[in-house]
């Protein structure tokens, strides 16, 4: 996961991340939930070129 940009939005984190395969992105989501209790609440992906891959368009995390 290559991480472009963090910011912090009221409670909330904003990021931007680099495309991603999508499986690997779940992995990750997951992860971060189970580890830190940062749950997803916004979240706009859209396909990339390449088959299996993701653009995240815009990622928030908050925590609970």
């Amino acid at each position: 996961m290559v991480i472009k940009r963090i910011a912090e939005r009221g409670e909330n984190i904003q990021v931007w991340i680099e495309p991603v395969v999508f499986n690997d992105l779940l992995k990750w989501l997951n992860a971060l939930d189970e580890k830190y209790a940062l749950r997803v609440t916004q979240i706009d992906v859209s396909a990339a070129e390449k088959p299996g891959m993701v653009n995240v368009l815009r990622l928030e995390f908050g925590r609970g």
